[in-house]
């Protein structure tokens, strides 16, 4: 939980940054936090104790994976879970809990949640309107 917990401000950054030049450094950092994670993840899977059966460390760590890796692909055209073939494995092992599908939202509702992240909260004085970067990147999905 504590190596996964270094990755999280890492995503909030990339998701709040404003300049499309520093999201390099700040992936750079991102992936440090992941791999750092990776490393201590059981090699038997699917979760991060290895066996069949959950623990705190997948309750604390699916929420932030499954999110933003809707959000991420979606705001800023990067994929995390390239980084190590372990984090798409625990995601989607995750996923396929059914108390982790009966209280998750659609895709689209995650992309319209963290739109005020993207924009860091900028808006057109009076307007309602978010201003701020929004969706960047190198590449975007289709949601």
């Amino acid at each position: 939980m504590k190596r996964f917990s270094l990755a999280i401000p890492h995503f909030y950054s990339l998701l709040l940054n404003q300049d499309p030049e520093k999201d390099g450094e700040i992936i750079d950092r991102l992936e440090k936090a992941l791999r750092q994670f990776v490393a201590v993840l059981d090699q038997s899977g699917p979760y991060c104790m290895g066996g069949r059966e959950l623990t705190l460390a997948d309750v604390h760590c699916a929420p932030f994976l499954h999110r933003f890796s809707i959000a991420l692909p979606y705001w800023r055209g990067y994929d995390f879970l390239q980084v190590d073939h372990r984090l798409a494995r625990l995601l989607m092992a995750l996923e396929s809990v059914p108390e982790f599908q009966a209280d998750t939202l659609s895709a689209a509702e995650y992309i319209q949640a963290y739109s005020h992240y993207a924009h860091a909260g900028i808006t057109v004085a009076g307007r309602g309107v978010f201003a701020g970067r929004g969706r960047s990147g190198p590449s975007h999905s289709n949601l």
